[in-house]
């Protein structure tokens, strides 16, 4: 079989007992037969996309309207969602912290099965089981983009007050001495998944940017299409390669990301009643 670059998994192993646990057996004491097909569906979903699945209103009301032939509501589901979380069922502090669902068994059951992938990139703080063994894996933060930026600053200052003052360094370097090279985006895979990662949130998190996108874009889900075009695309090594090859020596990657809202190859249409029809889509810059 082929390795793949790909994130989410096509299938994973269900327990024969997943309604005799404690857990589903309260979900369903409480929201009756529901109750466990929404946890199920929710597991689904995660798989297909990862080990982790973003929760916010929006995705709530995409996820309502995907199971919507069941009679399931919003509030329901979002109620179920939550008892989840209570139960331990997802795990509580990956859900209050960062607004994910996932759990130790979700990601011990999918690192499992990407070993055959040929590499998958991980959020550190995301993570609940140790993958040190795994070879394909490169794990970055969410954080390492700002406080590499906080280094960079710090050296400038110090550059430039050792300038002002004319203070010529104790030890000269020998010829040819290299003392490191630094790292940038351009040379290390973790600080380009770091810069990138900063910018795709910020647009996330941009509502004045999601409207006014939404607004030329009537029949397009602004967010999934930048989620599309990060995960399957930026976020590999593929793409990584490609852009190292332009000149540009500071990206702005905010723009790389608006950009691929443009491309249609990109875009995840929403359906006549506005909400997402699942689509379609692979990258190319």
């Amino acid at each position: 079989m082929a390795r793949t670059n790909k994130t989410g998994i096509d299938y994973y192993p269900f327990d024969t007992g997943f309604f005799e646990d404690d857990k589903i057996q309260l979900i369903e004491s409480e929201f009756g037969m529901k109750g466990g097909y929404i946890a199920i569906r929710l597991l689904c979903k995660i798989y297909k996309e990862g080990y982790f699945y973003p929760w916010d209103t929006d995705r709530c009301l995409l996820f309502t309207k995907a199971i919507g032939s069941s009679g399931v509501s919003k509030h329901t589901v979002d109620n179920v969602v939550n008892t989840l979380v209570k139960r331990d069922f997802f795990d509580k502090e990956c859900f209050n912290k960062f607004r994910i669902l996932t759990s130790r068994g979700i990601q011990r059951r999918y690192f499992e099965i990407i070993r055959r992938y040929k590499s998958v990139n991980v959020i550190s703080e995301y993570l609940l089981v140790d993958i040190s063994a795994l070879k394909n894996v490169h794990i970055y933060s969410i954080n390492d983009s700002i406080n590499s930026e906080n280094a960079d600053i710090n050296k400038q200052i110090k550059r430039k007050e050792k300038k002002r003052n004319n203070i010529p360094p104790l030890i000269p370097p020998l010829p040819g001495e290299n003392a490191g090279e630094e790292k940038t985006w351009r040379n290390d895979f973790n600080r380009y998944l770091s810069e990138l990662t900063e910018a795709y949130q910020s647009l996330l998190n941009d509502e004045k940017f999601i409207a006014g996108r939404q607004r030329y874009y009537p029949h397009v889900d602004i967010r999934l299409t930048l989620e599309k075009s990060y995960r399957d695309y930026w976020c590999t090594e593929e793409a990584w390669e490609k852009r190292k090859r332009s000149k540009t020596r500071k990206p702005d990657w905010r723009a790389t990301l608006r950009n691929s809202i443009n491309q249609k190859f990109n875009q995840v249409y929403l359906n006549k009643s506005g909400n997402n029809e699942q689509t379609a889509v692979h990258i190319i810059s």
